[in-house]
């Protein structure tokens, strides 16, 4: 309106608007009961659930490192429930009876994944497969005879070798997946630890009925650098990328340092990058008696020496983002062998500073 007719028009009186009527109380307890320290027996009217695997908490890498937390997250867990916690073992205590039952045990990132439950039918605690494995994880075999590594997801694919099969207690790296095939998730893994290690191919995490047969190892063990850099030619490179990833590591050791040429008849393809070609660096001797730590150089740094046993001040990496690169020279592979090829450069320590700081001891 013009100025002059909008300054006519009367304004309505404002009626207050009356405050808003309060919610109704809901018996909801406002603060969270402690937890108690007596595990109690379960009291199901209507029977439990057998014991099995529970959601290991997707989204919470490793689980929550406070064991009452991390039985609180279980789903169906309500916040006016007591928690009791003896050791490794919690329950659920709701309305004065015990609803679940759980075991539990610490992942390799110190946090608490459930191993076994009981609990009450209509307590509202779902049961759900095991969360999915993160890549670079390392998991545990939990049976004898039944885990195969094989050529693609699948009971009908091929074992990639005789000796494929993998038995309790046995470490694998966890590279890919999961892939659904025969009623299980399929991953991609190595073997680090037991007869098969060094097998490289898809094993199932369950049994088509949901028996669990991999699970996240309780613990792996990591070397603190540079304290106990020696320990770092006994362990697996696989271990290595697992604990440290692509952190930039600096470590002093007394060891030979070489480049040899790939060896004729060796059966590792050639690689691009170059510099990640097989056998293009190692690192042993004293370092860890007969074994070799893969090395690379970084194109920006220069070139190994051909061979000095010497005292050595080296920094460096594993999982170099080239590494997603690798690839063979010539010629294409199948699936497997290039997952193979990328793997093994990432396993591959990458120098980004080598010095020489003295003659070896004695």
């Amino acid at each position: 309106l013009p100025r002059s007719l909008g300054a006519k028009i009367k304004q309505a009186p404002v009626t207050p608007t009356p405050p808003p009527t309060p919610a109704p109380t809901v018996g909801v307890a406002r603060q969270r009961p402690p937890a108690i320290v007596q595990i109690p027996q379960l009291t199901c009217p209507f029977g439990s659930a057998p014991s099995g695997p529970l959601d290991y908490l997707a989204g919470v890498p490793g689980g929550n490192d406070d064991l009452e937390e991390a039985t609180r997250e279980i789903r169906g867990v309500r916040f006016s429930d007591v928690i009791a916690i003896e050791g490794d073992t919690s329950a659920v205590v709701r309305d004065g009876r015990g609803v679940f039952i759980g075991r539990w045990f610490r992942s390799s990132s110190g946090g608490w994944l459930v191993r076994s439950y009981e609990a009450c039918l209509g307590s509202g605690i779902e049961l759900t497969p095991p969360r999915a494995f993160e890549p670079d994880a390392i998991a545990e075999v939990l049976v004898d005879n039944a885990v195969i590594v094989r050529s693609n997801p699948g009971q009908a694919a091929l074992p990639v070798a005789i000796d494929a099969a993998l038995r309790r207690g046995d470490q694998v790296f966890i590279v890919d997946g999961p892939v659904r095939a025969d009623g299980s998730d399929w991953y991609l893994v190595r073997a680090i630890e037991g007869l098969a290690s060094g097998s490289f191919g898809w094993v199932a995490a369950t049994s088509p009925a949901g028996a669990v047969w991999i699970d996240d190892r309780d613990s792996s063990t990591c070397p603190t650098l540079p304290g106990d850099a020696l320990r770092l030619g006994v362990l697996p490179e696989e271990l290595l990328v697992h604990c440290f990833g692509g952190a930039e590591l600096a470590f002093e050791l007394e060891a030979n340092v070489y480049c040899l040429s790939p060896q004729a008849g060796s059966l590792e393809v050639p690689v691009e990058p170059a510099w990640f070609s097989p056998r293009c660096g190692s690192l042993s001797g004293d370092a860890c008696g007969s074994c070799d730590i893969p090395l690379a150089v970084d194109p920006q740094f220069g070139a190994l020496p051909r061979e000095d046993h010497a005292l050595w001040s080296f920094s460096g990496h594993f999982d170099d983002p080239a590494a997603a690169s690798c690839g063979p020279v010539v010629g294409t592979v199948d699936a497997l062998t290039l997952a193979s090829i990328v793997l093994r450069c990432r396993t591959t320590f990458v120098l980004t500073s080598l010095v020489r700081l003295g003659d070896p001891s004695g």
